[in-house]
């Protein structure tokens, strides 16, 4: 678990991090049976109080979105791997049980609104419930609560 990074300026791509740095602030959980998650480019100063050690329920809020790291925009990086080390791990598929797609951003409005500041369009042509299914890049989703 990391906390003390601080948010980098949106739309510029950092230089000089170690790459202890590259995931930011983050929390790594251990799920069992050598399966850890990896929750990484959180606020600083950890404003929800988790602590090492503390056993997570699902549903619970453990971080808020930030944008600390080797990060150009704020958003969550989220992987399940084989080891505590994120960047010294092998990556473990996996899919959600639910949640709902509000839609997709294509790359060249990310790379457009990146450099320019400006808001995203969000094409929601396939927008809904979604199961059984891992979000693709450039997908902007909600979970909904249980």
């Amino acid at each position: 678990m990391r906390f003390d990074l601080p948010e980098q300026p949106p739309g510029a791509n950092p230089t000089g991090l170690t790459l202890e740095e590259y995931g930011g602030n983050h929390i790594v959980q251990q799920l069992g049976d050598g399966v850890y998650a990896f929750y990484a480019h959180l606020q600083p100063d950890n404003p929800m109080q988790v602590e090492v050690g503390q056993e997570l329920k699902k549903g619970e809020v453990i971080a808020l979105l930030g944008n600390t790291g080797n990060t150009d925009s704020p958003h969550l990086h989220f992987h399940i791997m084989d080891s505590p080390s994120p960047l010294g791990s092998n990556g473990i598929p996996f899919v959600y049980d639910d949640f709902n797609l509000a839609g997709q951003i294509t790359a060249e409005d990310l790379e457009a609104n990146l450099t320019g500041g400006g808001p995203f369009t969000i094409d929601t042509t396939d927008a809904g419930p979604q199961q059984g299914l891992y979000p693709l890049w450039l997908t902007v989703t909600d979970y909904p609560e249980k």
